[in-house]
């Protein structure tokens, strides 16, 4: 497995080539970006020794400095991974994005984390086995057709899907529905991505706590 090296976007950011074999098109490879907190925010922040892994979705890679932003400032430790064939993992010669199949991604995670994931798993009920936080639109918008509400709902996938859905992930599912957000919550307009700050925050240190 290949070193960490300067990222793209620069410091504090760092990355690290994943190797996971080869395909018709040649090497297959994933990337992990990686951002650490101050040593005293990792050391004291109300989320120290915590590791947290971003998963971009379709046609997507990782770019977001402020959502790293926001877990340093708790003491976490922030990673992100680029899927193959995505950002910097797409090499000459392949097809953006191209999977014949979503578990063909569970290498890509295991690699970061040592775990399988699998969004067949989800559709049939998995247990997380841990307290977990959704983040979605409260609405929705038909994508067949330009619009001026595209800028303000998910225009991807119908949130009261995903809101049901979330329901069978575990025990312990909180769901924020943000008022104006898009499908990518954290790239929303600046209101409702505060509100999504804000609410991630809440759930993760409770409210009425004096954070740096």
């Amino acid at each position: 497995m290949a070193s960490w090296v300067p990222d793209i976007l620069g410091k504090p950011f760092a990355q690290r080539t994943l190797q996971l074999g080869e395909d018709a098109d040649g090497p297959v490879v994933a990337t992990l970006v990686r951002s650490l907190p101050s040593r005293l925010l990792r050391m004291l922040g109300p989320l120290a020794d915590v590791d947290v892994l971003y998963v971009h979705g379709w046609s997507d890679y990782f770019f977001q400095r402020e959502l790293a932003r926001f877990w340093h400032r708790l003491g976490a430790r922030f990673y992100a991974l680029d899927l193959r064939r995505y950002g910097r993992s797409l090499r000459p010669g392949q097809a953006p994005g191209y999977i014949t199949s979503l578990s063909d991604y569970d290498a890509d995670i295991s690699a970061a984390l040592d775990a399988r994931a699998g969004h067949a798993r989800v559709a049939g009920g998995v247990d997380v086995g841990c307290p977990a936080l959704v983040l979605l639109s409260r609405h929705s918008t038909s994508p067949m057709q330009w619009s001026d509400q595209m800028t303000s709902t998910d225009s991807v996938l119908v949130v009261d899907d995903i809101a049901r859905a979330a329901t069978r992930i575990g025990n312990a599912v909180t769901v924020a529905r943000i008022d104006g957000a898009i499908h990518d919550v954290f790239l929303s307009a600046p209101a409702p991505r505060d509100a999504a700050f804000s609410a991630l925050e809440r759930w993760l240190v409770g409210p009425g706590i004096a954070l740096p």
